[in-house]
């Protein structure tokens, strides 16, 4: 039922429609659990839990049970490092290694281009995409972690490129700048005074009803229980902090309301504003990065959000100044990418209630196109955070599959592309659902890239679609390569002895036989243990297909913790 919290009310028709959404990708999607809030006005006018918190405990998901929240933690450190800004600790602009400490931000270009705080916060740092939580490490303190982590692989400003260790830095300045843990100090100047009461960041704060992780497999299809929490030790700020959809609204509501709530301010206003304003862009100039949050245009409305995407759990906040409605959306489920388009734009909808963003052309005849038009925008797509898509044309309308690459990533799905404008498409349901993608051209007119999305980052052409398997290729005889790991690219040699045996070389040169292996039809699958340093042991399934003549598909890596998809391109030898 609707909630009494505010005078805004949603009619019951709008509700009833956002709901069946709702169930509709809970059921599609099999996700176990979600919390939304939906705020207008500087009030929460509707908050409500579906399915389980606990699959195997029976724990039903309310508006107060805590999830963690992944990367919906790094706008909440953005505001405490812009409170520090507030203060005239420093400048957007000041050199990071300024205000370091003994630690530094290690930066082969400092003299030329040194990396300054707004680089940071834009994600234009330098930095690399890489795993929050690097694989077999372990570190004693922040300062540590950001020693043996924060290192430039390229100039900064030079491209928007998603990096979880900027934002370790940023959790350092903010405990130098404070003289105490940046946890302890975010406590005390950002979640107290908003009320935050169920919030944390370390692991979820005592008595609470703490909601369990899961993924669905893409090695078999199954869905997983995952044992991985996030804690405030080293890679903290990148996606530590601990939530509920309703505190969660009580911090969009202070940024909705120029950085104050309930007579509490934590921002002023113009440093409220400032951080939803485009700094770093990521292709036309009204998208882009802004300060800890993503900024985008969609359907005329101008939104400024956040996702969260982690091995047990995808989590969402966003927000339009404009209308002053915003929605917060916590699953208890990995790589829920589609169900979370689906369910925020049809909030979004239900609370601005004016149709502007109604799609256009709901019926698939109006989204074809000629086929010269198809044929300058189809091809395969790389993305500088991981992922990698597919763009075909079926009978004149554009589809868009995008391939997992990395524990960021979505789960494969199909979006459907409708022409609002040159090189401009709005996207229909998959996991770019109800956002809009551009594209650039090369002089000839064919497509050359694009952007958009949930992580409005850059995809780069980097072919042609490929073709179907080659079903009667001989598959017999050794194959090497590599796979697209998180850890950068892992070497692997594959051999195979006939239908029903090969074995497999990766990780240390450790080589293992494959088990329930087959070889048949133009395709591959088996699996094989791993030891994996301090990590322990992992079971890599391997799905791969003969195309133009090498061996491409996935390996999916299990533990108990997570199941992580990696692309895999062999050759024969």
């Amino acid at each position: 039922m609707l909630s009494a919290l505010g005078t805004f009310t949603i009619g019951d028709a709008m509700f009833d429609e956002v709901e069946q959404v709702i169930l509709r990708e809970m059921e599609r999607s099999r996700l176990p659990g979600l919390a939304v809030a939906l705020v207008k006005d500087e009030e929460i006018v509707w908050s409500k839990g579906y399915g389980l918190a606990d699959l195997e405990a029976g724990l039903p998901v309310t508006p107060g049970v805590v999830f963690p929240v992944w990367s919906v933690t790094k706008p909440v450190v953005a505001t405490a490092i812009m409170q520090w800004h507030e203060r005239g600790a420093f400048a957007l602009d000041d050199p990071v290694n300024v205000h370091m400490g003994a630690v530094k931000l290690q930066n082969e270009w400092e003299q030329q281009t040194p990396v300054t705080i707004r680089h940071l916060l834009t994600h234009s740092s330098g930095l690399p995409v890489a795993l929050a939580y690097p694989l077999g490490s372990s570190f004693s303190s922040l300062e540590e972690y950001v020693g043996a982590v924060a290192r430039t692989v390229r100039p900064a400003g030079e491209e928007v490129i998603y990096a979880d260790w900027g934002y370790a830095v940023l959790g350092h300045l903010v405990g130098r700048f404070a003289g105490c843990p940046y946890e302890e100090y975010i406590h005390e100047n950002v979640l107290d005074p908003l009320g935050m009461r169920s919030s944390a960041l370390t692991l979820a704060p005592a008595g609470a009803s703490l909601a369990a992780g899961y993924y669905v497999s893409g090695a078999d299809g199954k869905r997983y229980r995952s044992d991985f929490r996030p804690d405030a030790g080293a890679p903290g700020p990148a996606g530590s902090l601990y939530s509920t959809a309703e505190d969660l609204a009580r911090f969009l509501i202070a940024h909705l309301n120029g950085g104050v709530r309930d007579g509490k301010r934590i921002l002023r206003k113009e440093t409220a504003d400032e951080m939803k304003r485009v700094q770093a862009p990521t292709g036309p100039a009204w998208r882009g990065m802004g300060l800890g949050f993503m900024v985008d245009e969609v359907g005329g409305r101008r939104l400024f959000w956040h996702a969260g995407n982690g091995p047990a759990g995808s989590t969402f906040i966003c927000g339009s100044c404009e209308e002053n409605v915003g929605v917060v959306l916590l699953i208890n489920l990995a790589n829920a990418e589609t169900a979370r388009s689906a369910i925020v734009h049809s909030a979004l909808h239900a609370l601005a209630a004016d149709g502007r963003d109604t799609p256009v052309g709901t019926s698939q005849d109006a989204w074809r196109l000629p086929p010269a038009e198809c044929e300058r925008l189809t091809g395969r797509y790389i993305s500088n955070l991981w992922a990698r898509a597919e763009l075909r044309a079926d009978e004149g309308i554009l589809t868009l599959r995008t391939h997992p690459g990395g524990t960021i990533d979505p789960v494969e799905g199909v979006s459907y592309l409708e022409r609002i404008g040159e090189g401009r498409f709005r996207v229909h349901d998959g996991g770019f659902g109800g956002w809009e993608l551009t594209f650039e051209f090369d002089a000839d007119g064919t497509a050359n890239s694009f952007v958009g999305g949930v992580y409005p980052f850059l995809f780069r052409r980097s072919g042609d679609v490929p073709p179907a398997a080659t079903l009667d290729a001989d598959l017999a005889g050794r194959w090497a390569g590599i796979v697209s790991s998180p850890m950068g690219p892992v070497p692997v040699t594959l051999d195979i002895m006939d239908a029903e045996r090969g074995s497999v070389t990766a990780l240390s040169a450790q080589r293992a036989q494959l088990q329930d292996f087959s070889a048949r039809n133009g395709h591959l699958s088996g699996y094989f243990e791993v030891a994996v340093g301090d990590l322990g042991d992992w079971t890599v399934f391997l799905r791969l297909a003969s195309i133009g003549g090498e061996l491409q598909g996935r390996a999916y890596a299990r533990s108990g913790l997570a199941e992580m998809p990696m692309d895999v391109e062999l050759s024969r030898e």
